[in-house]
């Protein structure tokens, strides 16, 4: 049976609150990098692959585990964030001014729909998103480690679980509503597991392996039920 995890990076300037740049190049705040420090510490052995996705978040979360593990296959995968807003449009703004150019958005209900340049539509999205399971099911790999964002890795679990035969109006409201049933903290650990006929296991994230100073707060509900994790 081979074993993947999925870990979402670590807490983020925007997570934070903060106003930031172009969304590829948002940093970890010093605890978002205490958090990635702390990743290690949850690995009994070594994985075979370190994949991350390209934004500088992801790659700084990834760096204290390829420091760990130098003997294992890095490659940078695109598992980034959605990127639902225009560069334009995003730059330099914190996330409660893009709240309502967010809620515009689902408004409109349009999985096709571009806000503009550096964005991608929701269909998009569920493309990368079926794809990456396509991959996880085919890869020869033992234990590998995706070090990603956490929209991400819940969209990953809603095609898992809901198996779509569209991606239409109805099923972005749908996924919507998935969303807000529960997020994906900083730093945590969703485990999947992948039986001898390609069947993929989901478990629940974990934030276990973090120093409690570092695990998040109680879940509140402003944070659970917003559509973006940044």
């Amino acid at each position: 049976m081979s074993e993947f995890w999925l870990i979402r990076h670590g807490e983020s300037e925007s997570n934070a609150g903060l106003s930031t740049g172009p969304t590829d190049q948002i940093a970890l705040t010093a605890r978002g990098r205490a958090q990635a420090q702390a990743l290690p510490a949850a690995f009994g052995r070594a994985p075979d692959l370190i994949i991350a996705s390209a934004y500088r978040r992801a790659l700084e979360t990834a760096q204290p585990l390829r420091a760990r593990f130098p003997q294992a296959i890095y490659a940078e995968w695109p598992i980034h964030e959605c990127v639902t807003l225009a560069h334009a449009r995003r730059l330099n703004t914190t996330p409660e001014q893009r709240r309502p150019l967010m809620a515009s958005y689902w408004e409109r209900c349009d999985p096709h729909y571009v806000d503009g340049d550096g964005a991608e539509s929701f269909a998009q999205l569920v493309e990368r998103a079926h794809s990456f399971l396509e991959r996880l099911r085919h890869l020869d790999a033992e234990f590998a480690v995706f070090v990603g964002h956490g929209l991400f890795t819940r969209t990953l679990l809603w095609l898992h679980m809901a198996a779509p035969a569209t991606v239409d109006a109805a099923q972005m409201r749908a996924y919507r509503g998935f969303l807000s049933g529960f997020r994906i903290p900083n730093a945590s650990i969703v485990e999947v597991y992948r039986n001898s006929r390609g069947c993929l296991l989901f478990g629940a994230p974990s934030v276990a392996h973090l120093p409690p100073q570092l695990r998040p707060a109680a879940l509140e509900p402003t944070l659970a039920s917003r559509p973006h994790d940044d």
